[in-house]
């Protein structure tokens, strides 16, 4: 019996997409909360400790996707786009070895993928300071106009980066696909 869906393009599924998708929807509430410190805040401090406790947690469960990603990617999917083909392999089967075996693709993987894996990592740990920011300084983000920006330019980095590692992940999957 055929399976509709192999364990790796169920990784890959569950790598770009779902968690993909949760952290998109994730960093933008965090966003909104860092940005929304920045308006009259007249209503905000009434309700500033709920309004930190849920841009507390909502950064928290940014920074943790984001780790998860770049877990799942290195961990469960790295392994997979790295291995090594055995002598006379079809090397479609092996995305680096394929990509490497051709002058015209060897820049996907010496660029793409390479720059790609690189980047991924900065985004949890980008993320995760904005987490700390938020967390021990907080209330500070209301009023202190320089460490509001700094934060969002941090968090706002992290995206973009997420963003690049994505579409490069995609174009260099698109090329030579994990199957």
């Amino acid at each position: 019996m055929a399976t509709l869906i192999s364990e790796r393009t169920l990784w890959l599924i569950v790598h770009g997409i779902v968690l993909g998708s949760a952290f998109l929807l994730a960093f933008s509430a965090g966003l909104l909360g860092l940005v929304s410190y920045g308006w009259d805040t007249t209503w905000l401090h009434k309700d500033l400790h709920r309004f930190l406790h849920r841009l507390r947690h909502g950064i928290w469960i940014t920074a943790l996707l984001s780790w998860v990603i770049v877990l799942t990617g290195s961990g469960i999917l790295g392994p997979w786009y790295y291995a090594a083909p055995p002598p006379g392999a079809d090397l479609t089967d092996y995305p680096r070895a394929y990509l490497l075996s051709s002058p015209e693709l060897r820049a996907w993987h010496t660029f793409g993928m390479e720059w790609k894996v690189n980047i991924s990592w900065l985004t949890p740990v980008l993320t995760t300071s904005v987490a700390f920011i938020a967390f021990a300084y907080g209330r500070h983000l209301t009023h202190d106009r320089i460490l509001r920006r700094v934060t969002i330019g941090l968090f706002t980095l992290a995206f973009l980066l997420t963003g690049i590692a994505a579409m490069l992940g995609v174009l260099v999957a698109k090329t030579a696909p994990l199957k």
